[in-house]
């Protein structure tokens, strides 16, 4: 539809966003919310050293 000119390119944007917030929502939530929260801290106390 979008190569056709059907669908506006600021519509195909949007759509795309909200499919992959929905897409990413479960490993947001694990990661902001759930038991993931830990494994997150633990990765940004990391320090790298060369």
């Amino acid at each position: 539809d979008y190569i056709e000119g059907k669908i506006h390119p600021a519509d195909l944007k949007n759509a795309i966003a909200n499919g992959l917030i929905k897409l990413l929502e479960p490993a947001y939530k694990y990661f902001n919310e759930g038991p993931g929260r830990k494994y997150l801290e633990e990765m940004r106390e990391i320090k790298i050293t060369r």
